[in-house]
């Protein structure tokens, strides 16, 4: 099968060298160079010879670039049996690479010692800690942005910060079940979507955007790793995108488990578990839940909690 290249640069032996990777990255004639160049391979070699060359068994699974959402679109297309769409998503995972790869080693320091949740990991220990600084929280959420810094955001934290990133991913004391892991995973993403952040004078709830899209691409692992056969560090990778996200956020304080105001309304964290138990987390249900935050905003309490019920 032929070997993957960047397109018009013959010298480069794989598109997984970081410093010819940055002069291409975004640029719209790659993805076409791409596109053209997965198309051919699953017609000569079939779609399930391509993902195992160019996925499974390549550094393309651990890229964490554009919120991992190729990996939402391989899912679509494993699941409907839709060649087209596959050859989107590597086009896309490729030309958006940006390498995850470190997480495969584990700091020597922990040896096999996390003991930390995914939520405790954020909130205990990287909101609190100074060496991330403020100027990697560059996602402005307003009218007029729409999390367009994230990107740059993700790049600059993980070239000057990898092994901290590292040393936090590892901190999580992953579950041994597989399964296990992405629904503390989901929860987490789910806490971190519902959690208002500021915007100048204002406290706004973030974009179902980005943050449906980390949700869609954890979801996406049940498809693209059957019978949880997900590798533990690509579960890691799905974590280093959560942890990511939230440090571009400002890393805010996010949804408790702990309501302190049960007697007004619902419970949302209660409301995510029952959701995340019975499958029904997704990015439209999550969509659902944001215009039933706002009427609780405007103190419509018991038509949150009827629709909530319903969601569930």
């Amino acid at each position: 099968m032929e070997a993957l290249r960047i397109p018009k640069t013959p010298k480069l032996q794989s598109p997984i060298q970081e410093s010819a990777w940055q002069d291409y990255l975004g640029d719209a004639d790659m993805y076409t160079e791409y596109m053209t160049f997965f198309d051919r391979q699953i017609l000569c070699h079939g779609v399930d010879n391509a993902l195992k060359q160019y996925f499974y068994d390549s550094p393309l699974a651990h890229s964490v670039g554009s919120h991992r959402l190729p990996v939402a679109h391989m899912a679509l297309g494993v699941r409907y049996k839709l060649d087209e769409l596959v050859a989107q998503a590597l086009a896309y995972l490729a030309t958006t690479f940006q390498d995850g790869s470190f997480l495969k080693s584990q700091p020597p320091q922990l040896c096999d010692s996390g003991y930390l949740t995914a939520h405790q990991t954020l909130v205990d220990q990287v909101r609190v800690d100074p060496r991330f600084g403020s100027s990697y929280g560059l996602v402005t959420i307003n009218k007029n942005s729409d999390c367009q810094h994230l990107p740059k955001c993700k790049k600059i934290l993980i070239r000057n910060t990898h092994e901290l990133l590292q040393t936090y991913t590892y901190l999580w004391n992953m579950p041994e079940n597989v399964d296990d892991a992405l629904q503390e995973l989901r929860l987490l993403a789910t806490q971190m979507m519902i959690t208002p952040v500021k915007a100048g004078l204002r406290r706004q709830y973030t974009d179902a955007g980005t943050g449906g899209t980390l949700l869609s691409a954890i979801n996406a692992v049940d498809v693209l790793y059957p019978d949880a056969s997900c590798p533990r560090d690509v579960l890691r990778v799905q974590f280093l995108s959560l942890i990511c996200y939230y440090i571009a956020l400002g890393r805010p304080n996010i949804l408790s488990p702990i309501s302190s105001n049960r007697t007004k309304r619902i419970s949302e964290y209660s409301l995510i578990q029952k959701m995340i138990v019975r499958n029904k987390i997704n990015t439209s249900t999550m969509a659902a839940l944001f215009a039933l935050k706002e009427a609780q905003s405007l103190n419509l309490h018991p038509m949150y909690t009827k629709v909530a019920n319903l969601l569930v």
